[in-house]
């Protein structure tokens, strides 16, 4: 015999009540049960209860340039689903110490700040689906404290700042667009974050930036008509794997960031170099490609230590690989071909290892410059290359060249 306790039958009445159908005008509008708008709202939305739905079915809730338009504070379990969101004066949907809180559906436009904000403890939310565009700062931000969410399918356009902006950490980012804002994603202080199979196209600064952010995974994103595609500032131990950055400027950027893996990844045709690294440390570079930038294909200024091991640099304008007063970096198994002037140079950079890489087609296959002393090149090969396959012109001491295979060299 089944038995009902007086809580089962409680729930079992809650579930059978039907939401509150709202014909809304203006002014405050506080929700403590489930509520559906049959007209547009003019004010704002407050929920002051745990567990509640508002579904605007399509109408809209003009904040008339009045604090936030949409306010959920210290809630659990609250839904808000297709609703046009516009003109408040600071944040579209406000989201702050909520806990599994459901953002979906919403149309969130020309807010005073951000479009959608979740912040302050928010954790075990979700976000998807959402149009989040022309806001008068970022699309969807998540503040300090903002942890475990999932960001899915949204798109943010045309918004003043970042499409999507993070200072919270522990959040995953999956399949999102960003176009048309100034940068498309941007992680500041923000650690271990998943970023996967988002786009960023045509933001008039980076797609995806990455600022003092440590520990993400970002794999198989798409950067293309930006000025950066992919950039890391003084941010360490991420793993980049996977992503295309074409079209852009710059293709990848690693500025004073350290100890990070970049696995097969992409920077094909952008206008200037696909790999730029600078004043980094300790990095490893696997298994990329990049070919047909205008300048460079990979290039090392000021960086030192880590591996680059299977890469391919091709028909870039003038270098394929290129070692700038950077040292003991540990090159394996590379290729640079096709290239406008060397396969492979190092100039002022001392004690690099180059083993079994291979440089044909280019001007110069191999070339060491300026004061390069103590590298080592073992087992490399190069041969039709336009004027040298091997040159030593630099102006240091104990480069060794040992069983290379090349068919022309000059300078050991």
């Amino acid at each position: 015999m089944r038995r009902f306790t007086l809580m089962s039958v409680l729930v079992l009445l809650v579930a059978l009540i039907p939401a509150t159908s709202v014909s809304a005008t203006s002014g405050t509008l506080l929700l403590d049960k489930n509520t559906t708008l049959k007209a547009d709202h003019l004010g704002n939305v407050v929920i002051v209860d745990d567990g509640v739905k508002l579904n605007c079915a399509g109408h809209t809730i003009d904040g008339l340039a009045v604090g936030s338009a949409v306010v959920i504070v210290g809630r659990t379990g609250v839904t808000v689903r297709n609703c046009n969101v516009t003109n408040a004066e600071f944040i579209g949907i406000l989201v702050v110490d909520s806990i599994n809180t459901t953002l979906a559906r919403n149309t969130v436009w020309a807010n005073g700040e951000d479009g959608i904000r979740v912040t302050q403890g928010s954790t075990g939310g979700v976000i998807g689906s959402n149009s989040v565009h022309d806001n008068f700062r970022n699309g969807i931000a998540l503040g300090p404290g903002a942890a475990d969410n999932l960001i899915v399918h949204n798109t943010a356009d045309n918004n003043v700042d970042f499409g999507f902006a993070s200072d919270g950490g522990g959040n995953t980012y999956l399949r999102n667009s960003a176009s048309g804002n100034s940068d498309g994603f941007g992680m500041f202080h923000s650690s271990g974050n998943e970023l996967t199979d988002n786009t960023a196209i045509g933001n008039s600064s980076d797609g995806f930036q990455f600022n003092s952010s440590n520990g993400n995974l970002v794999a198989g994103n798409e950067a293309t008509h930006n000025v950066f595609g992919f950039s890391f500032f003084q941010s360490d131990g991420n793993e980049v794997w996977g992503n295309v950055s074409n079209l852009n400027a710059l293709g990848f950027v690693l500025d004073q960031a350290h100890g990070n893996d970049f696995r097969a990844n992409t920077g094909n045709n952008n206008g200037s170099t696909g790999f730029f690294v600078a004043g980094s440390l300790n990095n490893d570079f696997k298994n990329n490609t990049a070919s047909n930038n205008a300048f460079r294909g990979f290039s090392y200024n000021g960086s030192d230590g880590g591996t680059f091991i299977g890469n391919t640099a091709a028909n870039n304008g003038t270098h394929g690989v290129v070692l700038d007063f950077s040292v003991n970096i540990s090159l394996v198994g590379n290729t640079s071909n096709n290239n406008g002037d060397v396969g492979f140079v190092f100039a002022s950079a001392d004690n690099n290892e180059f083993t079994a890489n291979s440089a044909f087609n280019n001007a110069f296959g191999f070339r060491a410059d300026g004061t390069s002393s103590g590298n080592v090149l073992t087992g490399n090969e190069g041969c039709n290359n336009s004027i040298l396959d091997a040159a030593d012109d630099s102006i240091g001491t104990g480069n060794t060249w040992i069983d290379n295979v090349f068919c022309t060299s000059a300078g050991f």
